[in-house]
């Protein structure tokens, strides 16, 4: 190895950039990773918040007829929230429904949570409190998100620095080694009544390689730029669909894709989970059909997918969906 950086340029010179390069990404992650962690916090107590809020008028009605079924069905969705361990819902000094999630499955940090509390108005006189809402949330499945993302971000930087060696080596090797080695071969080889030509190295036209290869043939420079271009554009079109595939993948929404025939064609692991099918399934063609999936719902699906074909423009449809043994109803 210091034979090597002794004699080759490309490699000192990206042994040194990397260096530097992460030395000063360890001290901006040493800076980020609170402020990453704190906004994760941030951004699931918002989530929780919201839940509140899109069950008020539900839950309100629950607690104006005092109906328990009503409210044991807004706890078990809430609770199908993995951040949400325990909720409570009561009808002034009545309690409808106390709900708690297996709390055995789950970590625990040692601190208390703090719940949410939201009373809930009348949904026929304003300002009339029926009732309140309690939420619970789930410090152990909270902290692992934020774990999450705190592992990602240092992943990225470890890509960052993998990618920044890997591309001042391709740097180095380019403007230097290569075209050292180009001229050289080539020369060797040169038959010029073929028409073989030597191309000007990028970032030599000005200096003693350039003028040596412009002196033998000024018409290689074109050639070199147009293979350049070609590269430039099959790199970004291989970073496009890496991006896109890494949206789909990695989406938190389940996404799929069917044919005509209502044929599953492709799905996303959230897709996968959200039916309880393995993931092996969808790269199966002809495996999946949708309609299968909805069971209760199929007369509803297929006629949808034929609306959508013969009016050529969005459609949807929201469906209430049986849960496995074991697991919640779930809108879909």
């Amino acid at each position: 190895m210091t034979g090597v950086l002794r004699t080759n340029l490309a490699a000192r010179s990206t042994v040194l950039l990397l260096f530097i390069v992460t030395l000063v990404g360890m001290g901006f992650l040493l800076i980020a990773l609170p402020l990453i962690q704190q906004q994760e916090k941030d951004r699931q107590e918002t989530h929780l918040r919201e839940l509140l809020m899109t069950v008020d008028q539900a839950a309100s009605i629950a607690c104006f007829l005092s109906d328990k079924q009503l409210a044991i069905e807004i706890a078990e969705g809430l609770l199908s929230n993995e951040t949400v361990s325990e909720v409570v819902i009561s009808a002034g000094s009545v309690e409808l429904t106390h709900q708690i999630r297996n709390v055995g499955a789950h970590h625990h940090t040692g601190v208390a949570p703090t719940p949410l509390r939201r009373q809930l108005e009348s949904p026929f006189t304003p300002g009339e409190v029926v009732g309140d809402i309690t939420l619970v949330p789930d410090n152990g499945e909270i902290a692992r998100n934020v774990q999450r993302s705190t592992q990602f971000m240092t992943l990225l930087f470890f890509v960052q620095v993998a990618v920044t060696g890997l591309g001042s080596a391709l740097v180095m090797i380019r403007l230097i080694a290569r075209p050292i080695t180009r001229l050289s071969s080539a020369l060797h080889a040169l038959r010029p009544e073929s028409g073989q030509k030597l191309a000007i190295p990028r970032g030599n036209e000005n200096d003693e390689i350039g003028q040596l290869a412009r002196d033998v043939n000024t018409m290689a420079d074109t050639v070199v730029s147009a293979l350049n271009q070609e590269r430039e554009l099959r790199q970004v079109h291989e970073i496009e669909s890496q991006k896109f595939r890494a949206i789909f993948d990695h989406a938190d929404t389940g996404i799929f894709l069917i044919d005509s025939a209502g044929m599953v064609i492709s799905g996303n692991p959230a897709f996968a989970n959200l039916f309880s099918i393995p993931e092996s399934t969808l790269h199966t063609r002809n495996a999946l059909k949708l309609i299968e999936l909805v069971k209760e719902h199929r007369t509803e699906v297929a006629d949808l997918i034929a609306r959508c074909m013969e009016e050529n423009h969005p459609l949807n449809l929201d469906l209430k969906l049986a849960g496995n043994p074991g697991s919640p109803t779930r809108w879909v």
